[in-house]
């Protein structure tokens, strides 16, 4: 798996996904590694006063854009494990997830992931961990 036409197919599956408008706009398969582009939208905003993004809305980017990358390795959907973000400063909308794939094991996956503001600062670090044995539905 791997074109970004397939990966943004999967990543669209979630209503979540939809509704927040993140999408895959790049993927490195020989580094492991892909970029989420969350748009700005008020409803994703801390305050009425700016474009900073709520906190969950970070932690979510992070998830969705890790789950991402290692999807793009097994080819199907993993449960997260873990997770882990460190937030570094505000982070003001639009948002850039690139999250690069660490470990890809037979039963435990880990990615790494940045989160790039709109004035291209890192806002924040992360680590997801997740399952990727396929499971049967």
């Amino acid at each position: 798996m791997g074109n970004l036409d397939a990966l943004n197919a999967f990543l669209r599956q979630s209503p979540l996904h939809q509704w927040l408008g993140c999408s895959i706009v790049a993927q490195d398969e020989a580094a492991g590694s892909v970029d989420v582009l969350l748009p700005d939208r008020p409803e994703l905003h801390r305050g009425a006063d700016s474009a900073i993004a709520h906190g969950g809305v970070v932690a979510a980017l992070a998830d969705i854009a890790a789950h991402a990358a290692l999807h793009a390795k097994v080819g199907h959907g993993l449960p997260t494990i873990d997770m882990r973000l460190d937030y570094l400063r505000p982070a003001t909308l639009p948002l850039t997830a690139r999250a690069t794939v660490r470990r890809n094991g037979q039963n435990i996956g880990c990615a790494d992931v940045e989160i790039i503001d709109c004035d291209g600062k890192l806002s924040a670090l992360g680590r997801a961990v997740f399952f990727t044995r396929s499971t049967p539905a």
